[in-house]
């Protein structure tokens, strides 16, 4: 049986709970309150971004670090691209 792709969304959130070692995480939860750091942070990015085939300035999301602005500027890149 084969399972169908998760969203980046679902993808993205299950980054976060593996590398915070947390159950669950909501869209507005901030990366460094739950416990995050800049070289985790790098190593969610890379994962999530390779996901979901988009690019984002790093430094732009340090300044927004929740999970809903991410998966914003996500959708932000990707419909300039489209």
């Amino acid at each position: 049986m084969t399972r169908e792709p998760l969203s980046i969304s679902d993808h993205a959130e299950a980054v976060w709970c593996q590398l915070l070692n947390v159950p669950a995480v909501g869209r507005d939860d901030d990366f460094f309150d739950l416990g995050g750091d800049s070289m985790l942070a790098i190593k969610m990015l890379l994962d999530i971004l390779g996901e979901a085939g988009a690019h984002i300035d790093f430094e732009r999301y340090f300044e927004r670090p929740t999970l809903g602005q991410l998966l914003a500027m996500i959708e932000e890149e990707r419909d300039q691209r489209s």
